[in-house]
């Protein structure tokens, strides 16, 4: 890992962390509003949400936690099926709940953040919603009604997170619902789908806000079509790019991308090609590689460039958020970058490490310098857009320890650090929030635990929120410390090694 330094945080960065939806709670259970996950709830295939913790019914518990961690700014969620438990209509009291939990967030000096979409949607809509032709629209509407009835206490609002994660996770690992494999012209069609919902959410926000600040988000990092394609996309007609020209303008970006950010291995650079080949954007050619794009393009929708370039030249997007967890980077599998990236382990044990499978979270190495790359290179996608990094540290269960030697505190450091050091470099950094405050993992990370608090259960009384974490780690008073430090201009050396 390189010795990234903290300094004087540069104007605008704002601190904070996430309440995941599953956090919140009070969905899929009996006389509970439904999202598409209740089915493999109710098979098994997932566990179920329960209770969470019971952000949903007692949010005063974790505004508190978060307002002592000295988060500046929270990200919430505000679940599509609680809004509109059924086709008959809308929840009104679920939506003056959502306002008094923002407005608790401003009581306590933080900004509050709606994610309006992060891998569910109302069950009623069916597993496939994504893939239904009208499903933008649908979704631009639920925008527009959300942000007409919370304007008056957001501005700050995050359409689709991690479309590209949803896309290929539900059509082609089948991990999220509707859990089919390789149906890769379906999941290409669900990726325009979604992009095109925040494109037409973003105007919908827009016509109702002035002031609004309206983001999407993606999964980071792997090859350039699943994760940073998208936000070229948005942006090609504000840097310049005529339609016509799309194509081979993606094929230099990819093939820039790919100089930029090498490959870590044979097995990368095999994805990266197949990537490359199933995209429905890119010129088609002759050979097999060609040839299948060519049929993959016939395939699928275009209907994104039909509204970007439909739209006034001026890219619909206000930010970029990145959601980044230690595997996210192909990098990671590197055994000399495990090595570097460790902040108390030896090489050797390291390195064994690395090349060991993993079948768990918390298994592959961070990689910070990986993230910092690919904060750089997403803003770079989305014309300089602000980036807004989300990231998480999986810790086994118990107090077990990280084969790397990471523990929390340790981690939320050089995370710090080396934000702040990448927008002191000239990255249009936002803002660093934790992923998450507290709670159970999210739905295939079983076992995971993320929180920079533990959550447990209270017979008969929600939950308790701990003062540490799962691992025992006092991470969310370590947090606050290292943002009140770099906040004083305190400099930040990164951590030792042992």
């Amino acid at each position: 890992m390189a010795d990234h330094a903290g300094g004087l945080v540069p104007a605008g960065i704002l601190f904070g962390a996430v309440v995941t939806a599953t956090a919140e709670g009070g969905f899929n259970g009996p006389g509970q509003p439904e999202n598409q996950w209740w089915s493999w709830e109710r098979t098994g295939r997932v566990p179920p949400a329960g209770l969470g913790a019971d952000v949903w019914e007692h949010p005063e518990a974790a505004l508190d936690r978060a307002a002592g961690a000295g988060c500046e700014v929270l990200v919430l969620p505000l679940e599509w099926a609680r809004v509109e438990p059924s086709p008959d209509g809308v929840d009104t009291d679920a939506l003056a709940r959502y306002a008094r939990t923002m407005a608790g967030c401003a009581e306590r000096g933080m900004v509050p953040v709606a994610t309006l979409h992060d891998l569910a949607h109302p069950e009623w809509l069916g597993a496939e919603f994504w893939l239904t032709p009208g499903s933008p629209d649908r979704f631009a509407r639920h925008a527009a009604r959300v942000a007409q009835a919370l304007g008056g206490a957001c501005r700050d609002w995050v359409t689709v997170l991690r479309p590209n994660l949803a896309a290929l996770a539900g059509w082609v690992g089948g991990h999220v619902p509707p859990g089919r494999v390789l149906a890769a012209s379906d999941a290409w069609a669900v990726l325009d789908n979604l992009c095109t919902a925040h494109v037409l959410a973003y105007d919908a926000i827009h016509r109702l806000q002035d002031d609004a600040v309206v983001s999407m988000g993606l999964s980071a990092p792997g090859p350039y079509d699943w994760h940073r394609l998208p936000a070229d996309l948005m942006a090609a007609p504000v840097r310049g790019v005529v339609r016509r020209d799309v194509d081979s303008w993606v094929d230099s970006l990819r093939r820039a991308h790919d100089a930029e950010l090498v490959p870590a291995s044979m097995a990368d650079l095999a994805t990266r090609r197949l990537a490359a080949a199933l995209s429905p954007y890119g010129r088609a050619g002759p050979g097999p590689a060609g040839r299948l794009r060519g049929r993959q393009a016939r395939a699928t929708p275009r209907r994104l460039l039909d509204v970007v370039y439909d739209r006034p030249a001026t890219a619909p997007m206000d930010g970029l958020a990145i959601v980044w967890s230690p595997g996210s980077s192909a990098r990671a599998a590197r055994p000399d970058l495990a090595a570097r990236t460790s902040p108390t382990s030896s090489t050797a044990r390291t390195s064994s490490t690395a090349r060991t499978a993993r079948t768990a979270p918390w298994d592959a190495p961070a990689d910070i310098d990986g993230l910092v790359e690919w904060c750089r290179a997403l803003a770079s996608a989305g014309g300089g857009v602000p980036v807004w990094i989300q990231a998480s540290l999986p810790m086994p269960p118990g107090c077990g320890a990280r084969p790397d030697g990471w523990d929390r505190p340790s981690y939320l450091r050089a995370l710090v650090a080396a934000t702040v050091d990448a927008a002191r470099a000239g990255t249009p950094v936002a803002g660093l929030c934790y992923r998450d405050l507290g709670g159970p993992a999210e739905p295939g990370r079983a076992g995971a635990a993320t929180g920079l608090f533990a959550v447990t259960p209270e017979p008969g009384a929600g939950v308790a929120w701990q003062l540490v974490d799962s691992s025992g780690a006092a991470s969310g008073a370590a947090f606050g410390r290292l943002v009140a430090q770099v906040r004083s201009g305190v400099r930040l050396a990164p951590p030792q090694r042992t």
